[in-house]
């Protein structure tokens, strides 16, 4: 009774909330259905670090018996994750909506290849004699990667212009900086709050920390190429960035890494868009500074006799301890099994749901998993040569289209979040190189977020909006401040 009483309310609550969305099409405020949905995503991974840990309650409907895990994070009882349900009402509001049609250029069409290619893989998988439940747990990925569709929707000149996306970057900004301070200060907070419990607040999460890196990223560049108001993005961007630093994990800096290096090339590529004085940028190293001497504050204001070298025990522990030496000679281990594997089923893979043994030297036990911590021998294990081709080409058709609308888009601030969001992902992709990132659905969200972004910037090439926006950018043939 209890049960059937839940799924009552929630049945509501969803109805209503499908209502809403509708509205919002209706009224042609496609941005605010993306924050709404991106920013719960962003929100829970900062207040709960671990996706795994996560209690049931708002974020983590649960009905039934439990939310105990088995391979793959798989729970017991009927279990959801809040994207898994609003991105489908989402869409379906927009298709009931039909205020305006959707256009795909080749690098959506891509995507949705390879998102039906991973459909069928649930067939597959089952049809193999792979769990069933694992199948469809890993088959949510659709959704979470479909999110594109819905932000490829939103003008691209809400992203670079608009107030709404502004205020979500500046929002983002402030709970980056909390969550830095916090993490830096070893401050754990705890809040019984009903329905959203909190027992570790104030742990710098490495989902939260990469999608704070591609909301930094965007930030920066909007910085960089704005005529005005530069300063205060410059500020946003640099907790944003910064998160990377202090989420201990070896992945999370190797995004960092990659995108920035992208960054800085595309930066020097397209000089002529740049608009930043040097006021600006001592500014910006300023606050760098600032937050450089946090820790060194910390260590005075509680009495250490020595001050700490900024953020180095967080850089440390992402690399230099046993913990990480074995959990590198697991990587090794699980990729030599997933290579032999691969090799039985190369051309369509084994299906969704697969699973495999491999040592882990940490416990000294054989481990049974479906994942490989590499982007590349997931995709060969589950949907074969042809999956991991249909994404290959998707991403490359995406990465042209971002770096061609950053060189050649009349309005440099679209221009700019097309650069940022294609860093971003591109790093996104490196850092799956060594971690899985279709079960982290917070990764799987950021990465449609990210190729929607691009889509939408593309889409506005041909013809971009010179009128919507009092503040358009328009590029000149090289830059007055620094010329």
């Amino acid at each position: 009774m209890k049960v059937l009483l839940l799924l009552a309310v929630a049945g509501l609550g969803a109805l209503g909330v499908f209502a809403w969305f509708c509205r919002l099409e209706r009224e042609g405020k496609r941005m605010t259905t993306v924050l709404v949905i991106f920013g719960l995503v962003l929100f829970e991974s900062w207040i709960y670090p671990n996706q795994s840990l996560m209690p049931a309650g708002l974020f983590h409907p649960v009905f039934g018996s439990g939310a105990g895990t088995g391979a793959g994070g798989v729970e017991s009882g009927l279990s959801f994750r809040l994207p898994e349900i609003l991105v489908p009402m989402a869409l379906v509001a927009r298709l009931l909506a039909g205020r305006q049609h959707l256009l795909l250029r080749a690098a959506s069409l891509w995507w949705l290849a390879f998102l039906t290619w991973l459909t069928t893989a649930v067939v597959i998988g089952v049809e193999n004699g792979n769990s069933a439940n694992l199948a469809l747990f890993e088959g949510k990925a659709v959704a979470y990667i479909g999110f594109f569709l819905l932000v490829a929707g939103v003008p691209a000149e809400e992203f670079a212009h608009g107030r709404a996306f502004r205020r979500f970057l500046y929002g983002s900004s402030v709970i980056a900086a909390v969550g830095i301070v916090l993490n830096q200060l070893r401050v754990r907070i705890s809040l019984p709050i009903p329905g959203v419990r909190i027992s570790d607040l104030g742990t710098m999460g490495a989902d939260a920390a990469t999608i704070f890196l591609a909301l930094g990223l965007i930030a920066a560049a909007l910085a960089i190429c704005s005529q005005q108001r530069r300063s205060s993005l410059i500020v946003t961007s640099l907790p944003l960035l910064f998160a990377s630093l202090v989420a201990e994990q070896r992945a999370a800096l190797l995004a960092m890494a990659v995108a920035l290096a992208l960054f800085a090339l595309a930066i020097v590529v397209g000089w002529r868009r740049v608009r930043t004085t040097p006021t600006e940028l001592a500014l910006g190293f300023a606050t760098f500074l600032a937050l450089l001497m946090v820790p060194i504050l910390t260590t005075a204001i509680i009495g250490k006799r020595q001050p700490s070298v900024p953020f180095s025990g967080t850089v440390n522990a992402a690399f230099d301890t046993q913990a990480k030496a074995l959990s590198a000679q697991d990587r090794l281990n699980q990729w030599a099994t997933a290579r032999r594997l691969i090799r039985e089923h190369l051309v369509i893979g084994s299906g969704l749901g697969f699973t495999y043994q491999h040592y882990d030297p940490g416990y000294k036990v054989f481990v049974t998993t479906d994942l490989t911590h590499n982007i590349v021998f997931d995709l060969l294990m589950r949907v074969g040569a042809i999956g991991l081709a249909l994404f290959a080409i998707a991403f490359a058709t995406t990465f042209v289209d971002g770096i061609k609308t950053w060189l050649k888009h009349l309005d440099a601030l679209v221009a700019a979040v097309a650069l940022a969001s294609t860093c971003a992902l591109t790093g996104l992709i490196a850092k799956g190189m060594v971690e899985s990132i279709f079960e982290k659905y917070r990764l799987a969200m950021l990465l449609g977020f990210l190729i929607g972004v691009v889509a939408s910037t593309r889409l506005s090439l041909a013809a971009p909006a010179r009128a919507s926006f009092p503040e358009t950018t328009y590029v000149a043939k090289e830059s007055p401040v620094w010329n």
